[in-house]
């Protein structure tokens, strides 16, 4: 999401955001490249950009639906669990 909102972000700042170390930002950045979700473009640290490419944009949108799905169906099963617990009192 943040190379969606800040393409200017720096390996270093979506490291510190995701909670991830710099070289493993870096591996990402590679992986993504190469399986054609992202683009990469600039000289230097100071001028590189990520962008979406259309098949990224549509795996976040896959990826956000399934995480949000699956969220809430943690959210009802752990809801039945407390009722049942509560309805022993």
């Amino acid at each position: 999401m943040l190379i969606k909102e800040m393409p200017h972000s720096s390996q270093h700042l979506i490291a510190e955001k995701s909670h991830l170390s710099s070289s493993m930002v870096n591996i990402y950045i590679k992986e993504l490249k190469l399986a054609g979700l992202i683009t990469v473009s600039g000289n230097t640290n100071r001028t590189t950009e990520y962008h979406l490419t259309p098949k990224g944009e549509k795996k976040l949108f896959q990826d956000f639906i399934s995480f949000s799905s699956e969220a809430v169906q943690i959210y009802a099963s752990v809801k039945r669990k407390i009722i049942r617990l509560l309805k022993r009192y």
